[in-house]
């Protein structure tokens, strides 16, 4: 578990998990996802202040460490493609690189 602001993460597995990536299933990706406590984040904030105005927190991130960030689930604000709602999961960010390393 990780604090943010006072809010508390908990990681989800422990260690990183790596799966092939469409449409080239001999690429990988390394992901770690972790659950954000909801009750928490709306008084905090959490996920404005991670996107940043126009995504522009999320762009930093990438751009100086190569890794993506991602929000999803309940109260992200995400709709996904197929249904154009949330995910009907826990809200929690998933941080994504091309090698575990880069995490």
């Amino acid at each position: 578990s990780i604090d943010v602001g006072g809010v508390g993460i908990a990681r989800v597995g422990g260690v990183c998990e790596t799966w092939p990536t469409r449409p080239n299933p001999n690429r990988s990706v390394a992901k770690y996802t972790f659950l954000i406590p909801q009750e928490e984040v709306a008084e905090f904030g959490l996920v404005p202040r991670l996107i940043g105005p126009s995504g522009r927190n999320m762009r930093r991130v990438w751009l100086a460490t190569g890794c993506k960030v991602r929000v999803r689930g309940m109260g992200s604000g995400y709709r996904e493609r197929r249904s154009k709602k949330e995910a009907p999961v826990p809200l929690q960010i998933v941080v994504s690189a091309e090698t575990a390393e880069q995490l």
